[in-house]
């Protein structure tokens, strides 16, 4: 860089820096938004890489060495370049306090208001979303969960302190009543792929399952009921999948009383596996089925398809697990 021509054109070389920032910022901040940051986080981004990187050294070289740029340009260039390198640590520490004060202005707001709806309008129209209806603890927990898996997602509530909080978060939540088909068709149940129901209002819950399956009859309907007794009524409506939440409480009890009583795990899945297949049928009797066992004698011999019981202390069982899983006996 020629120092003297910086002195010389030292207003120029300013303006070239001014313009260079601005540019790139600007650019950098528009394809971060348009790959769904926010406003603030755009801007920052486009702060952090508003610099002139060093191959554009490389191409100013060789349009020089073309004719393609004089030489009076090649320093501007040259010059510029180097002083928004120099103020890159600058911009970075002070993109934060850039970006929170940009973002705050009314225009900005704006800006960032229009920006959100065109992306929840996106996700909406988008085929093989999820329509969560009801964003209580269940609903927050499975929004979450399809966000980090990068699921697309929608979703419905009645609460309008909670729509109007989340959306200001960035979820993708809208006002409106699940048993209406209007409702559900602008959120894209037609094209969506799954559906899940986690309201308390049971009648409601009924009529959605109804009008969504008539809707669309590919759709994956799960709902969340509080009661088991609730459960045939809502497969015949065309549920495919009902967790009662008592039901899900009493396999959580059973399951840590028999961990507490040195049960072993593999016993303890077989149990919840038995009570699921039979799609609740064992908790809806009166008891659960007893058995009478027994250990065999010595001179047992083990056949293919037979069912392989320890019973003894925890640690005489796990040892017990271990070698049959080292391969010399094949668990059944």
């Amino acid at each position: 860089m020629d120092i003297s021509f910086l002195r010389t054109n030292f207003t120029t070389v300013i303006s070239a820096v001014f313009l260079i920032l601005i540019l790139k910022t600007v650019t950098v901040a528009l394809s971060a938004s348009a790959f769904g940051q926010s406003l603030r986080s755009s801007i920052q981004t486009g702060l952090y890489l508003s610099q002139i990187g060093e191959f554009s050294f490389v191409l100013a070289v060789a349009g020089r060495a073309y004719g393609l740029i004089t030489d009076d340009t090649y320093q501007i260039f040259l010059a510029a370049s180097i002083l928004t390198m120099i103020l890159t640590p600058f911009m970075i520490n002070a993109s934060p306090s850039i970006s929170l004060w940009l973002t705050s202005r009314p225009f900005s707001r704006k800006v960032e208001k229009t920006r959100m709806a065109v992306v929840r309008e996106v996700q909406t129209r988008r085929s093989g979303h999820v329509i969560i209806v009801g964003f209580g603890m269940n609903g927050r927990n499975l929004a979450r969960v399809l966000r980090e898996s990068e699921v697309p997602y929608v979703i419905l509530e009645l609460n309008s302190n909670t729509v109007r909080k989340m959306k200001k978060m960035g979820e993708p939540i809208f006002y409106g009543d699940g048993t209406s088909i209007d409702i559900l068709h602008k959120r894209g149940i037609d094209s969506a792929k799954a559906l899940v129901i986690a309201i308390s209002d049971a009648p409601a819950t009924r009529r959605i399952v109804q009008i969504a399956r008539k809707a669309n009859p590919d759709l994956y309907i799960i709902v969340r009921t509080r009661y088991v007794s609730e459960v045939d009524h809502l497969l015949e409506l065309g549920s495919n999948e009902v967790i009662p939440e008592e039901f899900e409480t009493s396999i959580e009890i059973f399951s840590r009383v028999l961990d507490h009583y040195h049960i072993p795990r593999n016993v303890i899945t077989g149990h919840i596996d038995n009570i699921r297949n039979d799609c609740y049928s064992v908790l809806r009797g009166v008891e659960l089925p007893r058995k009478h066992l027994q250990n065999p004698p010595p001179e047992f011999v083990l056949k293919s398809g037979d069912i392989l019981l320890f019973i003894g202390k925890e640690e005489d069982i796990d040892r017990a697990i271990e070698y049959v899983e080292s391969g010399r006996i094949t668990p059944t």
